[in-house]
Protein backbone atom coordinates (compact mmCIF):
# COMPACT_ATOMS: atom_id res chain seq x y z
CA UNK A 1 0.00 0.00 0.00
CA UNK A 2 1.27 4.09 -0.99
CA UNK A 3 3.13 5.04 2.57
CA UNK A 4 0.55 8.39 1.21
CA UNK A 5 -2.92 6.51 1.52
CA UNK A 6 -1.52 5.02 5.07
CA UNK A 7 -1.07 8.38 6.40
CA UNK A 8 -4.06 9.68 4.56
CA UNK A 9 -6.15 6.94 6.28
CA UNK A 10 -4.46 7.59 9.95
CA UNK A 11 -5.07 11.32 9.86
CA UNK A 12 -9.06 10.27 9.08
CA UNK A 13 -8.55 7.57 12.28
CA UNK A 14 -7.37 10.24 14.26
CA UNK A 15 -9.91 12.91 13.08
CA UNK A 16 -12.56 10.56 13.66
CA UNK A 17 -11.23 9.79 17.28
CA UNK A 18 -11.20 13.61 18.40
CA UNK A 19 -14.30 14.44 16.79
CA UNK A 20 -16.57 11.09 17.49
CA UNK A 21 -15.25 9.09 20.64
CA UNK A 22 -12.67 11.57 22.67
CA UNK A 23 -15.75 14.04 23.57
CA UNK A 24 -17.34 11.13 25.21
CA UNK A 25 -14.49 10.31 27.51
CA UNK A 26 -12.97 12.17 30.24
CA UNK A 27 -10.23 11.56 32.38
CA UNK A 28 -11.53 13.25 36.03
CA UNK A 29 -9.73 15.84 37.98
CA UNK A 30 -10.17 16.17 41.10
CA UNK A 31 -9.65 18.88 43.85
CA UNK A 32 -9.34 19.05 47.96
CA UNK A 33 -12.55 17.24 48.41
CA UNK A 34 -14.92 15.43 46.32
CA UNK A 35 -18.17 13.70 46.57
CA UNK A 36 -19.08 10.37 44.46
CA UNK A 37 -23.00 9.29 44.22
CA UNK A 38 -24.52 6.52 42.38
CA UNK A 39 -27.58 3.95 43.42
CA UNK A 40 -26.37 0.43 44.31
CA UNK A 41 -24.50 -1.36 42.15
CA UNK A 42 -23.86 1.30 40.26
CA UNK A 43 -20.18 1.24 40.56
CA UNK A 44 -19.50 4.29 42.87
CA UNK A 45 -17.19 3.12 45.51
CA UNK A 46 -15.54 1.32 42.39
CA UNK A 47 -15.35 4.73 40.60
CA UNK A 48 -14.36 6.58 43.83
CA UNK A 49 -11.75 4.41 44.73
CA UNK A 50 -9.96 4.20 41.63
CA UNK A 51 -9.94 8.07 41.89
CA UNK A 52 -8.43 7.87 45.56
CA UNK A 53 -6.09 5.14 44.23
CA UNK A 54 -4.27 6.98 40.76
CA UNK A 55 -4.47 10.43 43.02
CA UNK A 56 -2.55 8.60 45.47
CA UNK A 57 -0.06 7.26 43.37
CA UNK A 58 -0.02 10.51 41.50
CA UNK A 59 1.19 12.19 44.78
CA UNK A 60 3.65 9.22 45.54
CA UNK A 61 5.31 9.91 41.79
CA UNK A 62 5.71 13.44 42.70
CA UNK A 63 7.46 13.07 46.38
CA UNK A 64 9.84 10.62 44.80
CA UNK A 65 10.58 13.12 41.79
CA UNK A 66 11.39 16.13 44.63
CA UNK A 67 12.94 13.50 47.67
CA UNK A 68 15.60 12.85 44.44
CA UNK A 69 16.79 16.40 43.77
CA UNK A 70 16.41 16.88 47.37
CA UNK A 71 18.66 14.08 47.91
CA UNK A 72 21.32 15.36 45.08
CA UNK A 73 21.38 18.87 46.87
CA UNK A 74 21.51 17.43 50.57
CA UNK A 75 18.10 18.75 51.75
CA UNK A 76 15.30 17.44 53.70
CA UNK A 77 13.71 14.38 51.85
CA UNK A 78 9.65 14.96 52.07
CA UNK A 79 7.95 11.52 53.69
CA UNK A 80 5.94 10.45 51.13
CA UNK A 81 2.48 10.55 50.93
CA UNK A 82 -0.16 7.85 52.46
CA UNK A 83 -3.45 6.08 51.76
CA UNK A 84 -5.50 6.75 54.54
CA UNK A 85 -9.24 4.52 53.90
CA UNK A 86 -12.10 3.49 56.67
CA UNK A 87 -11.93 0.03 54.91
CA UNK A 88 -9.01 -2.44 54.41
CA UNK A 89 -7.39 -2.00 51.05
CA UNK A 90 -5.03 -4.25 49.51
CA UNK A 91 -1.67 -2.24 50.09
CA UNK A 92 -0.21 -0.80 52.76
CA UNK A 93 -2.48 1.60 53.76
CA UNK A 94 -3.92 4.13 57.46
CA UNK A 95 -6.96 3.25 58.96
CA UNK A 96 -9.17 5.84 59.71
CA UNK A 97 -9.30 6.22 63.23
CA UNK A 98 -11.36 8.55 65.52
CA UNK A 99 -8.62 10.56 66.84
CA UNK A 100 -7.37 11.48 63.01
CA UNK A 101 -11.29 12.59 62.04
CA UNK A 102 -11.36 14.83 65.31
CA UNK A 103 -7.79 16.38 64.68
CA UNK A 104 -5.88 14.77 67.53
CA UNK A 105 -3.70 13.04 64.90
CA UNK A 106 -2.37 14.42 61.91
CA UNK A 107 -2.38 13.39 58.34
CA UNK A 108 1.12 12.96 55.97
CA UNK A 109 1.00 15.79 53.97
CA UNK A 110 -0.22 14.84 50.35
CA UNK A 111 -1.93 11.78 51.41
CA UNK A 112 -5.14 10.78 49.90
CA UNK A 113 -7.89 9.92 52.54
CA UNK A 114 -10.81 7.60 50.93
CA UNK A 115 -14.02 7.71 52.52
CA UNK A 116 -16.65 4.98 51.94
CA UNK A 117 -20.17 4.89 52.72
CA UNK A 118 -19.81 8.60 54.00
CA UNK A 119 -23.20 8.95 55.28
CA UNK A 120 -21.75 6.13 57.88
CA UNK A 121 -19.07 8.31 58.62
CA UNK A 122 -20.90 11.63 58.90
CA UNK A 123 -24.76 12.04 57.73
CA UNK A 124 -26.98 14.67 57.48
CA UNK A 125 -29.51 13.92 60.49
CA UNK A 126 -25.97 14.58 63.01
CA UNK A 127 -26.44 18.01 62.65
CA UNK A 128 -29.75 17.88 64.10
CA UNK A 129 -29.39 15.48 66.87
CA UNK A 130 -25.95 15.51 67.65
CA UNK A 131 -25.51 18.78 69.03
CA UNK A 132 -23.02 22.00 68.48
CA UNK A 133 -19.72 19.96 69.30
CA UNK A 134 -20.00 17.25 66.94
CA UNK A 135 -21.17 20.00 63.97
CA UNK A 136 -18.48 22.52 64.77
CA UNK A 137 -15.66 19.13 64.80
CA UNK A 138 -17.10 17.73 61.46
CA UNK A 139 -17.05 21.78 60.17
CA UNK A 140 -12.92 22.24 61.20
CA UNK A 141 -12.60 18.52 59.91
CA UNK A 142 -14.06 19.77 56.16
CA UNK A 143 -13.12 23.20 55.94
CA UNK A 144 -9.34 22.63 56.95
CA UNK A 145 -8.85 19.15 55.28
CA UNK A 146 -6.85 20.95 52.39
CA UNK A 147 -4.43 22.71 54.95
CA UNK A 148 -4.10 19.38 56.81
CA UNK A 149 -3.28 17.50 53.72
CA UNK A 150 -0.95 20.39 51.80
CA UNK A 151 0.66 19.97 48.30
CA UNK A 152 -2.03 17.51 46.61
CA UNK A 153 -3.82 15.85 49.07
CA UNK A 154 -7.31 14.92 48.79
CA UNK A 155 -10.36 13.47 50.54
CA UNK A 156 -12.82 11.60 48.12
CA UNK A 157 -16.74 10.53 49.80
CA UNK A 158 -19.22 8.33 48.50
CA UNK A 159 -22.33 7.59 49.39
CA UNK A 160 -25.43 6.73 47.41
CA UNK A 161 -27.20 10.73 47.92
CA UNK A 162 -25.09 13.41 48.22
CA UNK A 163 -27.89 15.12 49.78
CA UNK A 164 -27.37 11.87 52.86
CA UNK A 165 -24.03 13.93 53.50
CA UNK A 166 -23.44 16.13 56.94
CA UNK A 167 -23.47 19.79 55.84
CA UNK A 168 -20.08 20.51 56.44
CA UNK A 169 -19.08 18.21 53.48
CA UNK A 170 -21.66 19.10 51.04
CA UNK A 171 -20.31 23.01 51.95
CA UNK A 172 -17.28 22.09 51.07
CA UNK A 173 -16.82 20.16 48.36
CA UNK A 174 -14.90 20.81 45.15
CA UNK A 175 -16.06 18.34 43.00
CA UNK A 176 -19.28 15.74 42.47
CA UNK A 177 -19.42 13.28 40.68
CA UNK A 178 -22.66 11.20 39.87
CA UNK A 179 -22.23 7.47 38.46
CA UNK A 180 -24.66 6.12 36.58
CA UNK A 181 -23.97 2.66 35.85
CA UNK A 182 -20.58 0.59 34.64
CA UNK A 183 -20.02 -1.82 32.22
CA UNK A 184 -18.03 -4.59 33.62
CA UNK A 185 -18.13 -7.17 30.84
CA UNK A 186 -14.92 -6.37 28.86
CA UNK A 187 -11.47 -8.36 29.52
CA UNK A 188 -9.23 -6.22 31.39
CA UNK A 189 -11.10 -3.02 31.90
CA UNK A 190 -14.60 -1.50 32.71
CA UNK A 191 -16.04 1.46 31.66
CA UNK A 192 -18.44 3.77 33.88
CA UNK A 193 -20.38 6.60 33.06
CA UNK A 194 -20.66 9.71 35.23
CA UNK A 195 -21.52 13.29 34.66
CA UNK A 196 -20.00 16.01 36.79
CA UNK A 197 -22.08 18.03 39.06
CA UNK A 198 -21.52 21.34 41.47
CA UNK A 199 -23.46 21.78 44.67
CA UNK A 200 -25.02 25.19 45.95
CA UNK A 201 -24.44 25.40 49.73
CA UNK A 202 -28.46 24.01 50.58
CA UNK A 203 -27.85 20.62 48.70
CA UNK A 204 -29.43 21.22 45.35
CA UNK A 205 -27.84 20.32 42.36
CA UNK A 206 -26.53 23.82 40.13
CA UNK A 207 -26.70 21.61 37.12
CA UNK A 208 -29.69 21.40 35.08
CA UNK A 209 -30.11 19.62 32.04
CA UNK A 210 -33.09 20.14 29.61
CA UNK A 211 -32.33 17.16 27.39
CA UNK A 212 -32.32 13.65 28.76
CA UNK A 213 -29.58 13.21 31.64
CA UNK A 214 -28.00 10.66 29.92
CA UNK A 215 -26.78 13.15 26.83
CA UNK A 216 -24.82 14.45 29.78
CA UNK A 217 -22.62 11.14 30.84
CA UNK A 218 -19.35 10.92 30.05
CA UNK A 219 -17.25 7.59 29.84
CA UNK A 220 -14.23 6.59 32.23
CA UNK A 221 -11.82 3.67 31.53
CA UNK A 222 -11.36 1.67 35.02
CA UNK A 223 -8.63 -0.90 34.87
CA UNK A 224 -10.07 -4.25 36.23
CA UNK A 225 -6.75 -4.16 38.89
CA UNK A 226 -8.73 -2.40 41.20
CA UNK A 227 -11.28 -5.29 42.02
CA UNK A 228 -8.19 -6.67 43.54
CA UNK A 229 -8.04 -3.92 45.93
CA UNK A 230 -10.64 -3.87 47.48
CA UNK A 231 -13.97 -5.87 48.73
CA UNK A 232 -16.84 -4.42 47.19
CA UNK A 233 -18.78 -6.26 49.52
CA UNK A 234 -16.44 -5.49 52.91
CA UNK A 235 -19.56 -4.65 55.29
CA UNK A 236 -21.01 -8.25 54.88
CA UNK A 237 -18.82 -9.93 57.66
CA UNK A 238 -21.52 -7.71 59.94
CA UNK A 239 -23.78 -10.13 59.10
CA UNK A 240 -22.04 -13.46 57.74
CA UNK A 241 -22.08 -14.85 61.35
CA UNK A 242 -25.75 -13.88 61.58
CA UNK A 243 -28.61 -17.18 61.25
CA UNK A 244 -29.83 -17.09 57.36
CA UNK A 245 -34.04 -16.20 57.35
CA UNK A 246 -35.11 -18.69 54.69
CA UNK A 247 -38.94 -19.66 56.08
CA UNK A 248 -40.66 -19.98 53.04
CA UNK A 249 -44.09 -20.24 52.94
CA UNK A 250 -47.61 -20.26 50.98
CA UNK A 251 -49.49 -17.26 50.80
CA UNK A 252 -53.20 -17.75 52.42
CA UNK A 253 -54.04 -14.36 51.17
CA UNK A 254 -52.32 -11.95 48.91
CA UNK A 255 -52.97 -9.36 52.01
CA UNK A 256 -50.62 -8.12 54.35
CA UNK A 257 -51.21 -8.95 57.73
CA UNK A 258 -48.43 -7.09 59.38
CA UNK A 259 -46.09 -3.60 58.31
CA UNK A 260 -42.39 -4.71 59.51
CA UNK A 261 -40.68 -1.53 60.54
CA UNK A 262 -37.49 -0.26 62.48
CA UNK A 263 -39.96 2.59 63.80
CA UNK A 264 -42.05 0.86 66.59
CA UNK A 265 -44.95 3.31 65.65
CA UNK A 266 -45.01 1.98 62.59
CA UNK A 267 -45.63 -1.66 63.28
CA UNK A 268 -49.43 -2.80 62.82
CA UNK A 269 -51.02 -6.13 62.53
CA UNK A 270 -54.19 -7.45 61.29
CA UNK A 271 -56.44 -7.41 64.89
CA UNK A 272 -56.68 -11.45 64.65
CA UNK A 273 -53.34 -11.96 64.23
CA UNK A 274 -52.44 -9.40 67.37
CA UNK A 275 -55.21 -11.79 69.14
CA UNK A 276 -53.33 -14.67 68.76
CA UNK A 277 -50.06 -13.26 69.41
CA UNK A 278 -51.57 -11.83 72.49
CA UNK A 279 -53.10 -15.76 73.52
CA UNK A 280 -49.40 -17.41 72.83
CA UNK A 281 -47.53 -15.15 75.13
CA UNK A 282 -49.80 -15.70 77.52
CA UNK A 283 -49.67 -19.46 77.33
CA UNK A 284 -46.19 -19.66 77.42
CA UNK A 285 -46.35 -17.48 80.27
CA UNK A 286 -48.57 -19.37 82.18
Amino acid sequence: MDSTLILIILAVLVVLYFVFIYPKFKVPKVGSMVACSGGVKSGKTTFSFYLAYKTWKRNVRRVKFRNFFARLFKKEEQPLPLFYSTIPVAFPHVIVTRELMTRQHRFVYGSVIFVDEASLFADSLIAKTMGADINDRLLMFNKLIAHELKAGGTIIYNSQQISDLHVSIRRCLSETFYVHSTFKWLPFFMIATVREERYAEDGTIVNTYENDVEDHLKKVIIPKKVWKMFDCYCYSILTDNKPVDDRVIEADTLKAKEIISFNPRHCFKYEEEEKKEVEENAKENG
